[in-house]
């Protein structure tokens, strides 16, 4: 989670073999602030947090 509560992620498949992706998957790859819509099912999913 952020300092303001909200849950951050990462994308999948972004870890290895950077040479070979296009500049668009690797700008991709930055962290993501998941969407208020989603913040509920979230939070069932990861109590602990």
């Amino acid at each position: 989670r952020t300092g303001s509560g909200k849950y951050a992620f990462k994308r999948r498949g972004r870890s290895h073999l950077l040479q070979q992706k296009s500049k668009r998957q690797k700008r991709l790859n930055r962290t993501v602030v998941a969407h208020s819509t989603n913040f509920r099912p979230l939070q069932s999913l990861v109590p602990t947090l």
